[in-house]
């Protein structure tokens, strides 16, 4: 049995035999559609300095973002001897409490390639024990909205082998334990992934992200949608709409996603990117980026699949629209 259903601290919610949350009870606790202007923020900077965080919300706010994706800071080795300990409490306390005094929703970003295998189940649902544990003592309004994990299992060395497919039934299962965890817990908070946008189109022998789970045959992309509330995509492109574009790169998991009543943020890329330079808007006119983000706005506006557009990431898009340089 996964860790996730055997955790102490599950053991004294009763489930009242609930039924795992419909499509339609997900939705109602998303953001308004099109409403997310989100940004990923990697560095524990951003956390334990208190400048670097007045400098951040204050950049946000003034930029139209209304949402941070922060990732958490685990203590130096915790993660390693398999018991997480959330590092830097009093700080994330007054960073979230800035955020929401200007109104903007954080939500927790975690992610490896290889924290949804079996072998690292234990660890991973102590660290969203961890997360929960700290969250509950937050006061309502300025706690974390949800969790968010950027697994990318795509990374790992099992991908290119044989033991693709556990590897895809195993991160599947640990996202749908994860999700009950949180229901049973905090029925308020989201549980959200990033996905590249290739799920949905990777069918060939050797190289196929369709899969059965739970008795289910379809693609990844699918399955993902399934059990999350909504998929951040990295659909980077420097093309709005049209062929090869970041809406098209969108378009088959927004319209899966808007089958079961969930939503999707196609996302923007800001970092240098030695190997694909034309799919970065690094080192681009800060005009350039933001009609690109207009266009695919106006291009999804009436879409009810559509939260909004995500924007990797803090501090490059800052650097890029203030036209400075460094991090931070």
């Amino acid at each position: 049995m996964s860790p996730f259903k055997t955790r102490a601290a599950l053991a004294v919610i009763s489930l009242l035999g609930t039924a795992q949350a419909t499509h339609a009870d997900d939705a109602k606790r998303l953001p308004p559609q099109g409403s997310v202007q989100g940004v990923w923020v990697w560095e524990p900077v951003y956390i334990e300095n208190l400048a670097e965080q007045d400098r951040m919300i204050a950049f946000l706010k003034k930029s139209g973002f209304n949402r941070i994706l922060l990732q958490l800071p685990w203590a130096k080795g915790s993660m390693a001897t398999g018991s997480p300990v959330l590092d830097l409490q009093p700080r994330l306390a007054q960073l979230l409490d800035k955020a929401a005094a200007n109104g903007i929703a954080v939500e927790a970003l975690d992610g490896s390639p290889t924290m949804g295998r079996k072998s690292e189940w234990q660890v991973t649902a102590k660290g969203v024990a961890a997360l929960l544990a700290f969250n509950q003592k937050r006061p309502a309004g300025a706690k974390f909205v949800g969790l968010h994990w950027d697994i990318e299992p795509y990374v790992s060395p099992s991908w290119k082998t044989p033991e693709r497919t556990d590897v895809m039934i195993e991160y599947l299962q640990c996202l749908a334990d994860t999700k009950k965890t949180l229901a049973a817990a905090d029925p308020s908070m989201l549980l959200s992934v990033d996905i590249p946008m290739w799920y949905d189109v990777a069918n060939e022998p050797g190289n196929s992200c369709v899969v059965t789970f739970n008795g289910v045959t379809k693609s990844l992309d699918q399955h993902t949608l399934d059990v999350c509330d909504y998929v951040g995509i990295m659909s980077y492109r420097r093309i709005a709409t049209g062929t090869n574009s970041t809406v098209e790169q969108v378009t088959n998991e927004l319209n899966y996603a808007e089958k079961i009543g969930k939503r999707i943020c196609p996302a923007i890329e800001t970092v240098p990117l030695e190997e694909t330079p034309q799919i970065t808007f690094n080192g681009q006119p800060p005009a350039a980026l933001l009609k690109h983000k207009a266009a695919i706005i106006d291009a999804l506006k009436d879409r009810p699949g559509f939260q909004g557009v995500l924007i990797h990431c803090y501090p490059n898009i800052r650097n890029l629209l203030e036209g400075t340089t460094g991090a931070p």
